[in-house]
């Protein structure tokens, strides 16, 4: 009895706090506390991006990802042909090791893009740094 007690007047408690809110007048706010935040609001939206910022963002992103996407795609059919001239044989692709190998190739070619992207933007750092090798990418 005394939980219902409780929980009943929790219920009320929860309940009676949006109705009392809900019952305040919107025209009781001070016109200039309405000029403060207005004011506000517009500083607001001026570094606010705007749709057609979020969408060109979005479409560069989509593009820089597509193109990251062709050029692993190139990498691995340059490495299938290496192997394949290399060995003289059909190569087994669904084979594990191959595929990790393939793998392997693929991000150490990715990195070397990016260190040489780094060396011709100026970062001495990258341009000294030998180039990536294969094995540590297993």
């Amino acid at each position: 009895m005394l939980m219902r007690a409780i929980f009943l007047v929790a219920v009320l408690a929860v309940s009676g706090a949006p109705a009392l809110a809900q019952s305040r007048s919107m025209n009781s706010v001070p016109e200039a506390h309405e000029q403060s935040i207005n004011g506000q609001n517009s500083v607001r939206d001026e570094h606010r991006p705007t749709a057609r910022q979020l969408n060109t963002s979005a479409g560069r992103y989509y593009r820089m990802r597509s193109r990251a996407r062709a050029q692993d795609r190139m990498d691995r059919r340059a490495y299938a042909a290496a192997i394949t001239a290399r060995h003289d044989r059909a190569v087994n692709r669904y084979d594990r090791r191959y595929l990790r190998q393939q793998t392997a190739y693929t991000n150490a070619m990715a990195a070397w893009r990016r260190q040489v992207a780094a060396c011709k933007h100026g970062n001495r750092r990258a341009c000294k740094a030998p180039s990536p090798r294969v094995a540590n990418f297993y």
